[in-house]
């Protein structure tokens, strides 16, 4: 038996592509493999095409056959169960790109809603779901016809061979214009993926911030939380794309001013903490800070480190620093400033 008559016996071989290609890319994004080009030329497909062709399948089960050729054909009668008309190539592509954007919407509702949000993982999650509970019910309908008129794509050799003669006119330089820009579009976007992730920019968010009345998280009113013997808060949000450990040094510093230049007279580390935050998490750390109560200004460096942090902390070797000035002076009022 013909390896073309088993694929159309069974009509499975697009859906297998279609759970083969899901699996492949969420085995790149949970391994965070650093493959910019790989990701894309996954991801691509799978959000653009897979979810919408594994629901198309379920709801276009027949082939292009209208019945069973092994069947007399005074005997040929509709198939039971699955009786949806049959779609032609075109329009069931362009049904699965159109379905595909409708399902990534539904789940990113769906995920907006729940008490993750729209998070990377949480969505990747949704539409694997999706796509594999498509492809199971399409696979069931598709069981429920006959052999010869279920759905199984194949090649047309002889007109892509016929297609693929060069024919000088004006469709055929437009095609290759067409070709051309789609290739450029795709090397433009590998490209820039793969600077951004060979960079070194900074994707952790770091800054201050202390409790008002009502328990919301504001960045003001430092001077008056330290007087009060209230906490700080420093809040970490982990864009890195990756589970990251931190490192967290709390410095007191006591400066004064000397040729209208801000001059640290004392430096005396208060606390260190280590922090480990979940890809596209959030998490909080409070410090109690203790009021002056010194001749000189008193202010609080924060430092921010990715992994361990050095013996002397500095703001040259932290991934991050904030400042809290715990007393008001005539050259700098108590603030928050993020630097790195």
């Amino acid at each position: 038996m013909s390896y073309d008559t088993d694929t159309r016996r069974y009509g499975v071989g697009d859906l297998a592509v279609v759970v083969a290609l899901v699996v492949a890319f969420d085995a790149v994004v949970a391994l965070s493999l650093d493959f910019p080009t790989l990701r894309l030329a996954l991801g691509l497909p799978v959000l653009l095409l897979a979810p919408g062709w594994a629901v198309v399948a379920a709801l276009y089960p027949r082939g292009g056959d209208g019945a069973d050729p092994t069947r007399t054909r005074a005997a040929s009668t509709p198939s039971r169960g699955a009786s949806t008309d049959p779609i032609s190539p075109v329009a069931r592509f362009a049904l699965a790109v159109a379905a595909s954007v409708a399902v990534v919407a539904a789940v990113a509702v769906a995920v907006n809603a729940s008490p993750w949000l729209i998070r990377p993982l949480p969505m990747l999650v949704g539409i694997t779901a999706a796509t594999v509970l498509a492809v199971v019910v399409a696979g069931y309908r598709r069981f429920t016809l006959p052999a010869m008129m279920r759905y199984s794509p194949s090649v047309p050799w002889r007109p892509v061979a016929r297609a693929a003669r060069p024919r000088l006119s004006a469709t055929f330089f437009l095609g290759i214009l067409l070709v051309a820009s789609v290739v450029g579009a795709t090397a433009v976007l590998a490209t820039s993926d793969a600077v951004k992730a060979g960079t070194n920019d900074q994707f952790t968010e770091f800054s201050a911030l202390t409790a008002n009345g009502s328990g919301e998280y504001v960045t003001a009113n430092f001077t008056d939380t330290v007087e009060a013997g209230g906490s700080l808060y420093f809040e970490l949000a982990n864009g890195e794309g990756a589970r990251t450990d931190y490192t967290l040094v709390f410095v007191r510093e006591a400066v004064a001013v000397e040729n209208n230049e801000t001059v640290v007279q004392s430096a005396t580390e208060r606390d260190r903490r280590s922090v480990t935050v979940g890809a596209g998490d959030t998490q909080r750390v409070e410090f109690e800070p203790r009021p002056s109560g010194e001749n000189s200004t008193v202010r609080l460096r924060a430092y921010l480190y990715r992994g361990d942090a050095p013996e002397d902390p500095s703001p040259s070797s932290a991934y991050r620093s904030v400042r809290i000035w715990y007393d008001e002076t005539p050259l700098e009022t108590a603030s928050s400033e993020t630097a790195g």
